[in-house]
């Protein structure tokens, strides 16, 4: 690694301080909710879920994980 990888790493390190993966998806949902998340292509042609998708679904499965 270089000097310049672990600068890039520590700036990035300070900005997610104390946030948690689900912090982040609301943060990103909230600035890029229309933006593709994930795409994928199969049999029956291609699908994409944006940030917003992502972040409803992964609340609908922790609604179902606490009841």
């Amino acid at each position: 690694m270089t000097t310049e990888t672990f600068r890039q790493r520590a700036e990035i390190e300070a900005a997610i301080a104390g946030m948690t993966l689900c912090d982040r998806l609301r943060i990103t949902a909230e600035r890029s909710g229309d933006a593709p998340a994930l795409s994928e292509t199969g049999e029956g042609g291609s699908q994409t879920i944006s940030w917003a998708g992502v972040r409803e679904q992964a609340l609908r499965l922790a609604a179902g994980l606490a009841a």
